[in-house]
C-alpha cells in the first residue's frame, strides 16, 4: 500500500470492518476522554453525509491493535496504550531493531510482534519469539519473564486493516456493507 501513513482517507466503516469492532466501539473509543483512538474529530469529509470522521492508515492500524489486544483479554485502555505506543512512539527498547519505524512493519521480511507481559503498562516490539527474546522483553518491560503476556502478530493486524481499507480506498466510498 502506498499511502502516507497520516493522509486522512478513510471513514468509520473502514476501519470498523479491518478490525472487526461495531460502528458503536469505534465511536465509542474515539470519543473517550482517555484517547482509546486519538482522532481529530475536526477532520471530517465535508461533502456527503454532513461530515463523516475521517482517519489515517497509522490510526487504522492503531484500531486493528486495540481490537486485537482486547480479543486476547488486555483491559482497553491498556490495550490503547500498547497500541499507541506502536503505531506512534515506536518502543523497541530490547536490542536493535534496524529500520524500525513507528507504525510501520519491520523491514527485511522479518515477522512483527507486539508482546505485553501482565504487570506492564508498556510492550515490545519483537521481530521473533525465542526464549532469549521474550525474556529480554521481560526484563525491559521490567517484569519476571515467568509472567503471563500477551502477543499480537501485527503483521496479521495490518493485513487485515490494510485489506479493509484497500477495498474500500477514499473517504467519498460509501458504507461497507454488514458493519454494525
Amino acid at each position: 500500500m502506498s499511502v502516507d501513513n497520516d493522509e486522512h482517507l478513510y471513514r468509520l466503516p473502514h476501519l470498523c470492518a479491518g478490525a472487526k469492532i461495531s460502528r458503536g466501539t469505534l465511536l465509542g473509543w474515539v470519543k473517550r476522554e482517555d484517547n482509546i483512538i486519538f482522532a481529530d474529530l475536526d477532520q471530517k469529509e465535508t461533502s456527503g453525509r454532513g461530515g463523516a470522521i475521517i482517519f489515517s492508515r497509522r490510526q487504522a492500524i492503531q484500531t486493528g491493535l486495540v481490537a486485537e489486544g482486547q480479543r486476547l483479554g488486555m483491559p482497553v485502555a491498556l490495550a490503547a496504550k500498547v497500541a499507541a505506543g506502536f503505531a506512534y512512539v515506536g518502543r523497541s527498547e530490547i536490542g536493535p531493531l534496524p529500520g524500525f519505524v513507528p507504525g510501520e512493519l519491520l523491514k527485511g521480511g522479518r515477522r512483527t510482534y507486539l508482546v505485553h507481559f501482565d504487570g506492564s503498562e508498556t510492550a515490545s516490539v519483537l521481530a521473533g519469539l525465542s526464549d532469549l527474546e521474550l525474556a529480554a522483553a521481560a526484563g525491559e518491560q521490567d517484569v519476571s519473564a515467568l509472567n503471563a503476556f500477551h502477543v499480537i502478530n501485527v503483521h496479521a493486524v495490518v493485513q487485515r486493516m490494510d485489506e479493509a481499507l484497500e477495498a474500500n480506498v477514499g473517504p467519498h466510498s460509501h458504507d461497507v456493507g454488514g458493519v454494525a
